[in-house]
């Protein structure tokens, strides 16, 4: 089943109709033959006029769906069946106010509110005959996507009392009237037809065979003796009852409810296994920054690869789109709090949380979260606490942990991770690397470490195969804080670096073991954030200048060429930012430190017209946090710590939907 129309189910199931309506129309825009999205689109609609016409359009591109004729048919009867009312004229009720559906920014342009009208009458419709052969109705398809726009993910939500509506195709028992109101009706008449739902509903079982009982005949004299005392325990059961209703309702208000710092953010969506609860307010942030209109020459060139493998995918789609990001709070939180951690994806799907800093100092706990990220469980510990450290992925599933540093000081030894037992063994390289070292793994499986604060300039490589550690070569100064980004020919690009290496940038061969300087860094920078183009050029954003200042600054390598180029810079300064691509090919980078404080925004980069949208705050950890991939174009943001200096663990899912 497509991951979007099981959203929109969700949403049925949870009562928001009107979210789950507009993804359907989404489906049916792209497959107006989906069988399932019509039927279930039956449940969004308001009245059955509109349920009968999407059958219709549904049975003209699937003729043989014996669901939707079936549902068809008993829309057809119930309204064919319809009768004016025989009791007393009643004076007609104030019609409800119509609410005015509020309108996300970038689904306004080209929209025109059709004009308020009263609900048209039912009118008869005769018996279920085919479909007529011939052109879709296309005025009633627009209307429907008219209408899903004003329904996007911004909606004002549902009250939280709302029942969920009851998902087609599944048998409901029904309610049973009381007996002084019951009829038996015959078994020629048709069952009355609430929804599409009640087509394929189980018959009510009325008794031994299958008919609603008689009324129980008059109770005796005596019967109507005790009537009395049968009268008094019917109300202390109706007043017990109803206090056990009070209770469960405050049980309910008081068990959902969610923290006052999540109330101010958007929950769309749901992902997977893991169901996202409904917002109370307005979405809080949401980046529909308008791309540039001016086009240069088109910086990034993007490649279809699979959405779902160990690692990120490549960038897909048209760069410069302007779908908006969200930040989804996710329904399950890390163990105890967390920052300065590692957060590396397992070749089966699930996430391994090593290390990193808590209240109560550095820990050597680890954490599995599956795949269907519902929660997180502790397994066997790290032989040697550490945070700020490396966790690098090998090519046989094992994870290696470098350097970082404790309680006590620098870390120097490095602890490997088996999936399989789930378990650490702890391993001596020859240099101790501590914090701010490289760890880049090769094309030929082996692991490069280089420098660290502190140390001197070295460089070794892990052999996985034999369990070995090798001199790499020393590069020509030492390296702290750098990046090192692997290029497609198999070399590796280590740029900036505190101090001597602030303006340089070296390139590594393993075939010869040496060290070759490129061209100097448009910008000295230091503590910044490098993100590899599909392409093979490289991308550096922010990081501290050599006065100590946070960079806004943006430049490009590229690699065939041997040259560094400036980009458009950021909005705002950032020391250690995270960056990762969306779905349409533009880059998203947020968070990080500044001088003072921490930039607590999210900006996205237009690669199309080298510019950036305008920066949007974000109700999430600001610095030293994880950013991993999770699925189907999601990122998952574990821990961090916030402005006020706390640690934070909570867990976030951000995404893109094109």
């Amino acid at each position: 089943m497509p991951p979007l129309l099981q959203d929109a189910i969700n949403l049925i199931k949870a009562g928001q109709k009107q979210q789950a309506r507009a993804l359907l129309m989404q489906i049916l825009q792209k497959e107006p033959t989906s069988e399932a999205a019509w039927l279930w689109l039956t449940e969004c609609l308001s009245d059955d006029i509109q349920r009968i016409q999407a059958l219709e359009v549904c049975l003209k591109y699937n003729p043989d769906s014996e669901k939707a004729r079936k549902a068809l048919q008993v829309l057809r009867e119930k309204s064919s069946s319809a009768r004016p009312s025989t009791s007393p004229a009643q004076p007609p009720a104030a019609a409800p106010k119509a609410e005015t559906p509020v309108i996300p920014p970038e689904a306004q342009e080209g929209i025109s509110l059709p004009p308020t009208s009263t609900q048209p009458e039912a009118r008869p419709v005769a018996p279920f005959t085919a479909p007529p052969a011939g052109d879709i109705d296309q005025e009633f398809i627009n209307s429907l996507i008219e209408e899903s726009r004003e329904s996007a993910p911004r909606l004002k939500p549902a009250p939280k009392e709302e029942k969920p509506a009851v998902p087609p195709f599944i048998p409901v028992p029904a309610v049973e009237e009381s007996p002084a109101q019951a009829e038996i009706p015959s078994e020629t008449a048709p069952a009355p037809a609430d929804s599409v739902v009640s087509a394929f509903r189980k018959p009510e079982r009325r008794g031994l065979f299958g008919r609603r009982e008689a009324p129980p005949p008059p109770r005796s004299s005596k019967g109507e003796e005790e009537s009395p005392k049968t009268n008094w325990l019917t109300m202390f059961l109706q007043v017990a009852l109803f206090v056990l209703f009070v209770m469960a309702i405050i049980t309910v208000v008081v068990v959902t409810d969610l923290p006052s710092q999540l109330r101010q953010s958007p929950i769309p969506i749901s992902s997977g296994r893991a169901t996202a609860v409904q917002p109370t307010a307005l979405p809080a942030y949401v980046n529909t920054a308008p791309p540039p209109t001016s086009t240069p020459t088109v910086i990034l060139q993007f490649t279809a690869t699979p959405t779902l493998t160990p690692a990120p995918p490549l960038p897909t789609g048209q760069a410069g789109s302007s779908f908006p990001v969200y930040f989804s709070p996710q329904a399950f939180s890390l163990p105890l709090p967390l920052a300065g951690h590692t957060a590396t994806r397992l070749q089966d799907g699930r996430l391994l949380i090593a290390g990193g800093k808590t209240l109560s100092g550095v820990t050597m706990k680890t954490f599995l979260l599956d795949s269907d990220r519902s929660d997180a469980r502790e397994i066997n510990a790290l032989v040697a606490a550490r945070t700020h450290h490396s966790a690098t992925l090998l090519e046989d599933g094992r994870v290696l942990a470098v350097g970082g540093e404790n309680d006590t000081g620098v870390v120097k030894t490095a602890d490997l991770f088996d999936p399989a037992s789930e378990s650490w063994s702890t391993l001596l390289p020859l240099y101790g690397h501590g914090v701010g070292h490289v760890a880049v793994r090769m094309d030929n499986g082996w692991v490069l470490l280089a420098g660290g604060c502190g140390q001197q300039a070295v460089a070794e490589l892990f052999d996985p195969v034999s369990m070995t550690w090798q001199d790499a070569g020393a590069p020509p100064y030492p390296l702290c804080h750098a990046s090192a980004t692997r290029l497609p020919d198999g070399r590796v690009l280590v740029a900036g670096g505190e101090g001597e290496a602030a303006g340089g940038a070296l390139i590594y061969d393993l075939n010869t073991r040496t060290w070759t300087s490129t061209a100097p860094l448009k910008t000295p920078r230091w503590r910044h954030t490098a993100l590899s183009l599909p392409e093979g050029d490289v991308i550096l954003f922010g990081g501290e200048s050599t006065s100590g200042q946070s960079l806004n600054a943006v430049e490009i390598y590229r690699w065939q060429e041997n040259r560094w180029e400036s980009l458009a810079p950021m909005n705002e300064g950032r020391i250690q930012p995270q960056a990762t691509f969306l779905p349409d090919g533009r880059i998203a980078v947020l968070g990080g430190y500044q001088q003072q404080g921490f930039a607590t925004t999210l900006e996205v980069y237009f690669a199309a017209s080298d510019a950036w949208s305008a920066a949007t705050a974000m109700d999430v950890p600001s610095a030293d946090f994880t950013l991993t991939y999770s699925e189907g174009w999601a990122y998952l943001l574990l821990g961090g710590e916030s402005p006020e200096g706390l640690l934070d663990r909570r867990t976030w899912l951000i995404f893109s939907n094109p």
